[in-house]
């Protein structure tokens, strides 16, 4: 979910961007097509959208992303970030965050999966700093 503000955050043309950036880039990445939320508020709108769920810090950097590109403003620049006004290097550090975020064997398929919770537990980050993965109750 991003969270925008001011007069952009209210234009239809800039949502409607908005829309066609993550849609476009979603497609690229391979993620599967799902409905875009758009909650229009008081002081701006959210928007947001389905993304694999070991990948969300990856969807993340495609909704910022989308949103800069169409407003036709970089806030954030390359190499740390996708650059919102050049669509290839972009869609390149997306695509290298992306992989590098995947883990598939954490995503449970069909009906005889077991869905997973993280939990963190301090003791065990103090020691071994690693997350600890246990079946929902």
């Amino acid at each position: 979910m991003l969270e925008t503000l001011g007069a952009d955050a209210l234009n239809a043309r800039v949502i409607a961007a908005w829309q066609a950036n993550v849609e476009q880039m979603r497609t690229a990445l391979g993620w599967p097509d799902a409905a875009l939320s758009v909650r229009r508020h008081r002081d701006g709108t959210s928007l947001g959208f389905a993304a694999p769920i070991d990948q969300l810090f990856s969807a993340t950097e495609v909704n910022e992303w989308a949103w800069q590109a169409a407003r036709s403003e970089a806030e954030m620049f390359a190499p740390g970030h996708a650059l919102a006004t050049d669509r290839e290097s972009a869609l390149h550090t997306l695509q290298r965050y992306a992989a590098a975020e995947q883990h598939p064997h954490l995503i449970c398929r069909g009906r005889a999966c077991t869905a997973f919770l993280l939990h963190w537990s301090p003791d065990r980050m103090a020691r071994r700093r690693q997350f600890v993965y246990s079946p929902r109750s």
